[in-house]
C-alpha cells in the first residue's frame, strides 16, 4: 500500500516544490520549509521501502521520561526553599 499510494504522491508533491521553489523569496519562511522537506526526502522514502519503520517519531518520544516540578524539587530539603524572596 504504501508504495503503491504513498510513494507516488510524495514523489509528485517533491517535485512540484522543486519546480516552485525558484518562485519564492530564497530567505522567505517557505521557503525553508520547502528546502526542509526536500532535505528529507530520502527518509521519507525510507519509510515506503521498509514497513518497520513508523512515518513518526511518537513510539519515541512517548518513552522519554517527563520531568515535573524539577524547579520546586531544588529546594525540597532546604531551609530556605519556602521564604518568600524580597
Amino acid at each position: 500500500m504504501r508504495q503503491e499510494e504513498s510513494r507516488p504522491l510524495v514523489l509528485a508533491f517533491d517535485e512540484w516544490l522543486e519546480e516552485n521553489l525558484a518562485k519564492l523569496p530564497a530567505e522567505s519562511p517557505v521557503a525553508a520549509a520547502v528546502n526542509y522537506d526536500l532535505n528529507h526526502t530520502d527518509g521519507l522514502l525510507r519509510f515506503h521501502n521498509d514497513g518497520r519503520i513508523e512515518l513518526d517519531a511518537n513510539i519515541v518520544e512517548r518513552t522519554t521520561p517527563v520531568v515535573l516540578s524539577r524547579k520546586n524539587a531544588l529546594f525540597a530539603d532546604h531551609d530556605d526553599g519556602t521564604k518568600k524572596q524580597a
